[in-house]
């Protein structure tokens, strides 16, 4: 196994202080040792001269000798003081024996000490009586020799020591940029293409330019091509005077609404100019159509600040807006007033314009629906002052009535855990269920009876409870996967499966953007290891864009734990695909209105076909939602799609 470039270094540290520390402390050893012999050459010398000097002067004195000597061997740490004629005779001699060295016996034994003898000549007047010779006990040498070598080697030690975190911290310092060069290129491997601050190494420097030069021009090509399918997006589907969806798309958007179980449900207002081509003459076209593009803007405007929404030019005189917020006059009053300023002064007053609103939930027929708002169209255009008028209709007995009642319910919901997930497959082309998706439900007023998240979730989102709804809603689903259930088909029929393949939850961007909610999902996977690989949780387009630091942070930490995290509804602000190519995400669920009639589309053919592409470009799988025939699938399966949800997946 291959040590990594870091312990490299490391080891290649460590082991050249050590080899530093032994030379040092061995080369300072043995400067010290011929120190001491060469100091104790030099005092065994002279002080042999010295006690040859003074028993020349006592010769004929054997007591002045003797006495000499003994002060001598007494005062100077001597292992032999001796006195001899020039025949070498002792005359005489003064031993002492060997004495402990004061070190360890290997270090004696390693470092032997020849301390060198003194001798000087004893003479009377000019005869030669004899030599003296002086050596000294090596026990204190060594010992001096043991205590240097200790301190040397405890200092150089501390010195090597810290020598060796300074290249500990300078590894770690180079450790950084470095790492963050790794991880850029690993990102690029998995076809995220991010870029990083320029390291101030030089080295690294060049390498991180290098690295930012080239994802900048694959972001750029990737703005281009989205750009381009842009182009074909809003010719296929968009009327280029409002700016508003055309009549196809938006019936289509409005069809899947009433059949999703997730939309939130609310009022249709249809919007519808009188006598357009009076007001056409006397307006002039240029000012009609800028009057136009205002309302279109108007309409686009309260469209995006409601979750859910849905906008659409029926055609020339009639304007279509999905109203989800709790204050429908107010918005449909509100819009009314931008196409009175703009257009009352070409119309008889009170006679620019009229509405009419009717509630929608799903499955409602939708020529009932329309049929409905026709009616109340009717009935505005016989009154006067630009009447708005709402279809009437029969309270629901199954819901609460008051913000209070809904607040209660919900509350009790969590505690009592009375929600439910239904199930629905996710296929890919080869009849394969790669996952199975959850919309929730939760516990109604009537027994046997489930409210639609469409219905509560708007509510749920006032009342700051929808992050733990979310979290209710991700245990259900890891109940589901843990104990591979036997799921309740949409139609009532059920199937047991041996392994859950994986299940689906949606997020909503109210959790999104809770500070906590985040740590809290951690929190709660991290327990379930084994069933979080097999989690997919996905966010509403409007919602990933509108929190897009937050979900980035939602990839960044789940990604860990194994969860896939992608986007559901994509493609109605596909303008923000550039937020996508760094974050990671696992994969995209194209709207159902890019779907629908496809094989006939050939505007959508061309942005679809480039949307995978890119999608493939980035590693993330695209899965086309809604589909219902199998002329869209086949069309689907062109484009080289890797999955699709609706009644068109088989189990």
């Amino acid at each position: 196994m291959f040590m990594s470039l870091y312990r490299q270094l490391l080891i290649a540290i460590f082991l050249s202080s050590l080899m530093a520390l032994i030379g040092s402390i061995t080369s300072s050893t043995l400067s010290t040792r011929d120190y001491i012999l060469e100091q104790l050459r030099v005092k065994n010398q002279d002080n042999a001269s010295s006690l040859a000097l003074s028993l020349s002067m006592a010769a004929q004195d054997a007591l002045k000798v003797e006495l000499a000597m003994a002060a001598q061997f007494d005062s100077g740490n001597y292992k032999l003081v001796r006195f001899t004629d020039p025949n070498d005779k002792i005359i005489l001699e003064k031993k002492a024996p060997d004495q402990s060295t004061g070190s360890p016996l290997w270090f004696s034994a390693l470092l032997p000490m020849e301390i060198p003898q003194g001798n000087a000549k004893v003479a009377s007047g000019w005869t030669q009586i004899g030599t003296v010779t002086l050596e000294s006990q090596s026990s204190y040498a060594y010992e001096s020799l043991w205590k240097s070598t200790m301190r040397m080697t405890l200092t150089m030690t501390l010195t090597a020591l810290l020598g060796m975190m300074l290249g500990y911290f300078i590894i770690l310092r180079l450790k950084k940029p470095l790492n963050q060069v790794v991880n850029q290129a690993q990102a690029i491997t998995l076809k995220r293409f991010i870029t990083i601050p320029e390291p101030k190494v030089p080295e690294l420097r060049r390498l991180a330019n290098a690295m930012n030069l080239t994802v900048k021009r694959l972001r750029e090509m990737f703005a281009e091509e989205g750009k381009r399918l842009e182009i074909f997006r809003k010719e296929a589907n968009f009327d280029g005077v409002s700016n508003l969806p055309i009549r196809q798309s938006f019936i289509t958007q409005l069809q899947e609404s009433l059949h999703t179980e997730e939309t939130i449900f609310g009022y249709c207002m249809i919007l519808r100019i009188n006598n357009l081509d009076g007001v056409n003459k006397k307006a002039g076209r240029k000012l009609l159509d800028a009057a136009i593009e205002a309302i279109g803007k108007s309409i686009l405007m309260h469209s995006d600040k409601m979750q859910d929404s849905l906008s659409g030019r029926l055609n020339g005189s009639d304007f279509a807006l999905l109203i989800t917020n709790d204050k429908p006059l107010d918005t449909a009053k509100s819009i009314m007033k931008v196409v009175v300023d703009h257009l009352g002064g070409y119309s008889k007053k009170g006679d620019c314009a009229i509405m009419g609103l009717g509630r929608y939930k799903k499955n409602v027929v939708l020529g009932e629906l329309l049929g409905g708002i026709d009616k109340a169209l009717a009935e505005a255009k016989a009154k006067t002052n630009n009447a708005i008028v709402v279809v009437k209709e029969e309270a629901e007995q199954n819901i609460p009535k008051t913000s209070q009642g809904w607040s209660a319910h919900i509350t009790k919901a969590i505690k009592e855990r009375g929600f439910k997930q239904l199930s629905y497959p996710v296929g890919d082309f080869k009849k394969k269920i790669i996952h199975r998706e959850g919309p929730l439900r939760m516990r109604s007023l009537v027994e046997n009876a489930w409210i639609m998240a469409g219905k509560f979730f708007p509510i749920a989102d006032r009342l700051k409870l929808t992050p733990k709804i979310d979290l209710v809603a991700v245990r259900l689903g890891l109940d589901h996967i843990r104990t591979n259930p036997v799921i309740t088909r949409p139609d009532g029929t059920k199937k047991t499966y041996s392994a859950m393949p994986g299940f689906a939850v949606n997020i909503s961007s109210v959790s999104l953007g809770s500070r906590s909610f985040v740590g809290e999902l951690k929190k709660l996977l991290s327990q379930h290891p084994n069933e979080a690989n097999r989690m997919w949780l996905e966010v509403p387009e409007a919602g990933a864009f509108k929190n897009i630091k937050q979900f980035r942070l939602l990839i960044q930490t789940l990604k860990p734990l194994g969860v896939k995290v992608g986007i559901k509804h994509f493609g109605r602000q596909f303008d923000q695909i550039h937020h996508l190519h760094d974050m990671g995400a696992d994969y995209l669920k194209v709207d159902a209105i890019f779907i629908r009639g496809i094989e006939k589309n050939q505007g959508n053919q061309s942005f679809l076909k480039g949307l995978v592409q890119m999608a493939h470009g980035i590693d993330m799988l695209a899965i086309a939602e809604g589909v219902l025939t199998p002329e869209e699938v086949d069309a689907l399966k062109g484009l080289q799609f890797d999955a699709m949800t609706g009644p068109a997946v088989k189990e």
